[in-house]
């Protein structure tokens, strides 16, 4: 019986230093993607904010462009009524 306990002791000793092998290799590679990985999202929502700030600008400046384009059209047609009568 004792032979037994003693084997049994070393197997459970043997699975915890194997257990903690992996723990040791697995958890810090583990951390270190998540860590990327949330690096990587704050950059993302960073860029999409830049590049939706750029995008409201250029529809602004568009739309006022547009607006002086037909200010524009509307008077050389009053002055081409005006040039025909």
């Amino acid at each position: 019986m004792e032979i037994w306990t003693i084997v049994l002791q070393v197997i459970q000793i043997v699975l915890f230093i194997v257990a903690g092998l992996l723990l040791r290799s697995y958890l810090p590679a583990y951390f270190s993607e998540k860590g990327k990985n949330l690096a990587t999202k704050e950059d993302v929502q960073e860029i999409t904010k830049k590049v939706e700030s750029i995008r409201v600008q250029y529809a602004k400046r568009q739309h006022r462009h547009e607006k002086a384009i037909e200010r524009e059209f509307n008077a050389l047609s009053e002055i081409w009524i005006l040039c025909l009568t």
